[in-house]
């Protein structure tokens, strides 16, 4: 494995990458096929003791014995910055990309293949699969923001988490939504959000106002100004479903 003058990741980091993926070769042999990083690492926003290393696998088979080898390999790793691989079969992989487009188109974007065959290499991407998902994807979280505000009303405490997880959970498909219909390939939250107000005229700044909650001591703003700012985010994720309910793609 060699990413240099490929990765900002520090040597340290991809110290423990080859660490990892050395385990893996140990563990598995022939069976391993490939071992590739994606993930915030991969699109080069990764974070320091914050973000997460995320590999994806790919083996022959995966059955029980290989979850087993798996979890033992994984255990050595998950206190050094990892969460558990996803492990896949080629065959799964090929066979998948209509149930997986955001994610394969993800991780097909952006990767670095630490060892094998890039499975991801040629795979193509159904443009009405990856609209699907992402209308799926807005509309079901869309209302799961409802139903959690159902069960936890206006709790100073807890409103302004239930605000800044969902909008990190809606960028995936705000990104996808974005270079599906516009060809407009972004990764950055504020550049997101400048994008949705340029093209479909939506309120970015009532986004950028959540996600600065992230930054904010947000125990402390008032009730009101919560509550101002859940109805006008409400309002834009409405918007936002209506505009990729309406979307239609060849």
């Amino acid at each position: 494995m060699n990413l240099a003058g490929k990765s900002p990741l520090l040597p340290e980091v991809e110290g423990r990458l080859k660490e990892f993926t050395e385990e893996l070769k140990r563990r598995f042999e022939a069976k391993l096929k490939s071992v590739l990083l994606y993930g915030s690492a991969a699109r080069g926003d990764y974070i320091p003791h914050k973000s997460n290393l995320n590999l994806l696998v790919v083996l022959t088979e995966v059955g029980v014995e290989e979850l087993e080898q798996g979890n033992i390999a994984f255990q050595k790793f998950k206190k050094r910055g990892f969460v558990a691989p996803l492990f896949f079969t080629s065959e799964y992989i090929a066979t998948s990309t209509d149930s997986f487009p955001m994610e394969f188109l993800d991780i097909k974007s952006h990767h670095f293949l630490l060892f094998g065959e890039d499975p991801f290499a040629g795979l193509e991407i159904g443009r009405q699969n990856l609209r699907l998902q992402c209308e799926a994807e807005i509309k079901g979280k869309l209302v799961r923001v409802r139903q959690s505000f159902l069960e936890m009303g206006l709790d100073k405490r807890r409103l302004p988490q239930l605000l800044t997880e969902s909008l990190t959970s809606f960028l995936p498909a705000m990104r996808h939504l974005l270079q599906l219909d516009r060809g407009i390939e972004v990764q950055k939250a504020e550049e997101v959000f400048f994008q949705l107000e340029k093209n479909y005229g939506l309120d970015g700044n009532s986004f950028r106002r959540v996600w600065g909650l992230k930054r904010e001591k947000a125990q402390r703003l008032p009730l009101e100004r919560l509550r101002s700012l859940f109805g006008q985010y409400i309002v834009q994720l409405h918007k936002l479903a209506e505009v990729i309910d309406k979307l239609r793609v060849g």
